[in-house]
């Protein structure tokens, strides 16, 4: 249920100009990333836990594990960190570039991906392309 009146509970201080994706791990921790070449870890108090270094991230998101998972903006990858190592999880479809991300309760990696003006969702689970979409029920493209 949303509320009516919006609150502010907690206001946390990041070194990000402009802060462009947040993605909780619990309550007290978050992976934040912007137009910088990393994504950072920060607790509730906006201490720096730990930094990835990457060539230029887009989006971010969380497995059900606690897995970050990012894509890359210029070559449209999609990597997952797992215990302190990096894979390449996802090569997107040439010309692709993945534009928004989202990890599902099943496990199922949702990506939103771009090309030339066209839209589409793509699912993957374990790396396969399980389902796309890219027209609404009333067959217009997304």
């Amino acid at each position: 249920m949303l509320l009516n009146d919006v609150r502010v509970t907690k206001t946390i201080s990041v070194d990000y100009n402009p802060l462009c994706n947040v993605a909780c791990i619990g309550k007290d921790e978050a992976w934040i990333s912007g137009w910088k070449k990393s994504i950072t870890r920060v607790n509730i108090h906006g201490s720096i836990q730990e930094t990835i270094t990457c060539n230029n991230p887009c989006v971010i998101s969380m497995t059900k594990k606690g897995e970050l998972v990012y894509s890359e903006n210029k070559s449209g990858a999609i990597y997952i960190v797992s215990e302190d190592t990096i894979e390449n999880l996802i090569t997107t479809p040439r010309g692709w570039k993945a534009k928004g991300l989202c990890c599902t309760r099943l496990g199922n990696i949702l990506v939103n991906l771009h090309k030339l003006g066209r839209n589409k969702i793509v699912c993957y689970n374990d790396n396969i392309i399980t389902e796309e979409i890219d027209k609404d029920i009333y067959g217009n493209p997304i």
